[in-house]
């Protein structure tokens, strides 16, 4: 915290790669396919199991959950919580480095009828927060952490849903522009149309954007890229290449835009619910680590291990299995929230 009479430093989200202090996941107590709930579960307590092999973990647990002492790691701090779904990287807050220090912004979700959470699970951000004890900011803006995507040096893309009257009644762009660069740090907006990323998982709602666009170094982003015109995620991606190509970042540089063809479902596989098998869904785990989609197939398998060391070369991969967790859950980056450790912003992998 800055000193009494001294300027509050300016705030920055935290790039893709930055290193987490803690990995935040939330153990479900409802599933909205019949069932499936501990099926559901188990994926969560894999996903703790795997994280805190490697770094510090902690799972929301609802004050009444009797089974979740069985079924996390010991390793996994358990946080009393009461809420329902598992969707913490797009319910959770946003975490901002100010200076030496690192604080959260709870934003205002939308509401259910408008593919928000329902419930307890819209206040899972300020939870977050205060059980890391950070300084929490509610901002007026309506920024739910699915709807955009930065670079660490001042550069976003975010989809035009934030300009909708629905979300945010009244905010014109350069508002919202304004909002985002006094909360985020951010210099420049790359708006995506909102074809630029649907729903994953079976909770309905759009996904995160980092399994359909990603930074992956500065002046370079990734984007998940279906080929085939008449598939669903063909859209997506060719919405993000065209406002992308020859876009420049906040610091003047053209961005390198570099699509990624998506996991191809294995032969007879059973379907695995909405959302992309997108190659791009990882997410660092501690120091050395960096979870990554993981398949069947040992060719897609492979191509999965090359495109994690291209977007995080030098860290050691855990891989973990993919089509199940986007059928029963959704998109790792929806499950995963990444609190940064606080520091300056992270040396970045070369571009």
């Amino acid at each position: 915290m800055p000193e009494p009479g001294t300027a509050r430093p300016r705030p920055h989200a935290a790039a893709p790669w930055a290193e987490p202090e803690r990995i935040w996941l939330a153990l479900p107590m409802a599933h909205p396919v019949p069932g499936a709930l501990d099926e559901a579960r188990d994926a969560v307590a894999g996903l703790a199991e795997s994280a805190s092999a490697v770094g510090e973990v902690a799972v929301l647990v609802d004050p009444e959950d009797r089974g979740a002492a069985r079924l996390l790691p010991r390793a996994a701090e358990r946080v009393p919580a009461r809420v329902r779904t598992p969707l913490l990287g797009r319910t959770g807050p946003t975490f901002v480095s100010v200076g030496d220090a690192v604080e959260a912004v709870h934003w205002r979700l939308p509401s259910p009828t408008q593919g928000g959470p329902e419930g307890r699970d819209a206040e899972a951000g300020a939870v977050v927060a205060r059980a890391a004890g950070l300084p929490l900011h509610t901002p007026l803006l309506a920024a739910p952490p699915a709807t955009w995507a930065a670079d660490g040096e001042g550069t976003a893309v975010a989809s035009t849903l934030l300009l909708d009257p629905v979300l945010n009644d009244g905010w014109g762009r350069d508002q919202v522009e304004e909002a985002l660069a006094d909360l985020l740090g951010i210099e420049r907006v790359l708006w995506l149309p909102a074809a630029a990323h649907r729903e994953a998982g079976p909770h309905g709602g759009l996904a995160h954007l980092h399994p359909w666009v990603r930074f992956t170094a500065p002046g370079a982003v990734s984007v998940n890229w279906q080929s085939g015109r008449l598939h669903p995620d063909h859209a997506p991606g060719a919405a993000a290449v065209h406002v992308l190509t020859g876009a420049h970042d906040a610091r003047g540089r053209t961005l390198q835009v570099h699509t990624v063809p998506p996991a191809v479902p294995e032969p007879g596989a059973a379907p695995e619910g909405t959302g992309p098998r997108s190659l791009l869904d990882t997410v660092r785990l501690g120091a050395a680590h960096v979870l990554r989609p993981a398949f069947a197939d040992p060719e897609t398998d492979a191509r999965a291990a090359a495109e994690a060391a291209r977007l995080h070369p030098g860290l050691e991969q855990v891989p973990f299995p993919q089509p199940p967790v986007l059928r029963l859950l959704g998109a790792f980056s929806d499950l995963l929230l990444s609190q940064p450790r606080p520091a300056s912003p992270a040396p970045a992998p070369a571009a």
